[in-house]
């Protein structure tokens, strides 16, 4: 990819890592932190604040690269790959943080309005990462992983 994709999908992962700390903040009244935490070293180094907004760049640049290995083999085209691969993120994120009512006792809602902190940023970045063009050698299908 040239020079110029690369800035577009930097840039759209840093406005949805901070569209995510912004629903995030608006958010913090539902947050089910504990009252007294025990952080661990990178949190005690760098705060949590930090850490959390580390975490997160992490984890969209995951998302945004794992995107970007299969985006030849999403059925659809344009955006519709966009819409199918970030609601499938969207929607694992979310229910991931509804582990927290079984395993900690959280309200379901407390724990569903925090996802969705997540799951809307990450739906923005899959559809915005397909609006990023490619060039036609990097659109080649790959053949899928077999085990045989």
């Amino acid at each position: 990819m040239r020079i110029h994709k690369w800035i577009k999908i930097v840039a759209i992962i840093l406005v949805c890592v901070l569209f995510a700390i912004v629903l995030h903040l608006v958010t913090s009244a539902y947050s089910t932190m504990p009252e007294n935490p025990s952080y661990n070293i990178a949190a005690k180094l760098l705060g949590m604040e930090i850490t959390a907004s580390l975490w997160t760049v992490l984890s969209f640049s995951g998302a945004a690269y794992v995107y970007f290995q299969i985006r030849n083999m999403i059925p659809g085209e344009g955006v519709q790959k966009g819409l199918r691969y970030g609601s499938a993120i969207a929607l694992l994120w979310l229910f991931a943080m509804l582990e927290g009512v079984p395993l900690f006792g959280n309200p379901i809602i407390k724990e569903f309005i925090v996802g969705l902190s997540d799951a809307i940023p990450v739906f923005l970045m899959g559809i915005l990462l397909s609006l990023v063009k490619v060039e036609e050698a990097e659109n080649a299908v790959l053949e899928p992983f077999s085990l045989r």
